[in-house]
């Protein structure tokens, strides 16, 4: 048998015209088939890695300005004040009053009057302002949500606290446990006051803290229940039912810094009131005149400069005629008090049940 070539030559196949496509194909086809195979490498995976946000280089320049220190001339500290009707006097004493508590402290201070005291307590939580006057409810209030910190109590007629007394006609036939003449109790609280079990009381307003709140904290922890009592409004408004007799058997007002049974317009028509009208018993100062706080961001050295300029102050005509106008308040003097001060009234208020949210603007 005849071998086949291992190798095709184009001179070995016919010179026919067909053939020499024929030629080239086999000639390509063998070619093909003595090359290498190449390895085929998979393409690699490439993931896009986003490039962190560029950071400040440690280098880099710092802002050099600050802001000016509280208490400066573009950075005053906001005194806060309430008139309920925006009096123009009582604006303009409360602009004066800054004027002066900054030329007498070299501390910079602003003015702010509200419309009430719930304006005021929003104000100091949006630090508008720094230090505010407020009465002895609101500032317990204000202490509490972290606002307010005591630096001052106001001199009102007197004295920078004061009481209530529990008062009634003096026929009666309540034992009376007052000595005016001493200006003292001679029997304890219980044996006083448990007298008024079941008996009627003339209160003067919900949220008044003499005729009120105070007394209600003394009467209820001692078991004391009463009737449905009478809200007469005012302190001579008590005076005048209990001196008719026919609206309620016994009745609160304030003490110790005057006694409205010797109010004018009492004596002018009732003249005897002080023979008809008698303080069975009469409690200790524990409530608060209207007092100075500062924010607790407010450093110590600025409340001691303003509270210093303030207390010097109003030791002067001029400065009680000013901040007496200035809160609608009669102002006689100024002194620094801490704020254990309150501690008396707090314990009133939580006997009585009342929740402080309830008395704000007293």
């Amino acid at each position: 048998m005849r071998k086949t070539p291992t190798h095709i030559h184009c001179s070995t196949l016919p010179t026919h015209p067909v053939s020499i496509p024929v030629c080239l194909f086999f000639f390509l086809l063998l070619l093909s088939a003595c090359q290498p195979r190449q390895q085929v490498t998979p393409t690699s995976v490439f993931t896009i890695t986003p490039q962190a946000t560029p950071t400040a280089s440690l280098n880099a320049p710092t802002p050099t300005g600050t802001p000016d220190p509280l208490g400066s001339l573009s950075h005053p500290l906001g005194m806060g004040l309430v008139s309920p009707n925006q009096d123009p006097d009582a604006i303009n004493s409360a602009d004066v009053l800054a004027q002066e508590i900054t030329t007498l402290s070299q501390i910079n201070v602003r003015s702010f009057v509200y419309p009430d005291y719930q304006a005021l307590l929003d104000a100091l939580h949006e630090e508008e302002i720094q230090f505010a006057w407020l009465p002895p409810f609101t500032y317990l209030v204000a202490h509490n949500r972290g606002l307010g910190e005591l630096s001052l109590l106001t001199n009102h007629f007197g004295v920078y606290q004061y009481g209530f007394q529990i008062l009634a006609h003096v026929d009666s036939q309540f034992n009376v446990y007052y000595d005016p003449q001493a200006n003292r109790n001679f029997a304890d609280t219980q044996t006083a006051l448990l007298q008024f079990q079941e008996r009627q009381p003339c209160w003067v307003d919900p949220q008044s803290a003499s005729g009120y709140v105070a007394p209600l904290g003394i009467l209820a922890p001692l078991g004391v229940t009463l009737k449905p009592g009478v809200f007469a409004q005012s302190h001579t408004a008590v005076i005048r039912a209990l001196y008719i007799k026919e609206v309620c058997d016994f009745g609160v007002t304030y003490t110790t810094y005057g006694d409205p049974r010797t109010a004018a317009t009492i004596l002018d028509d009732l003249p005897d009131t002080l023979t008809k009208i008698v303080v069975v018993w009469q409690s200790n100062p524990d409530i608060p005149n209207l007092a100075l706080s500062f924010t607790p961001d407010v450093p110590p050295d600025l409340r001691l400069g303003i509270s210093n300029a303030l207390v010097n102050y109003a030791k002067t005509p001029e400065g009680q005629q000013t901040l007496t106008t200035a809160n609608a308040y009669e102002i006689a003097g100024l002194k620094m008090f801490d704020d254990q001060v309150f501690d008396p009234l707090r314990t009133l208020v939580d006997a009585s049940g009342i929740k402080l949210k309830d008395l704000i603007g007293k």
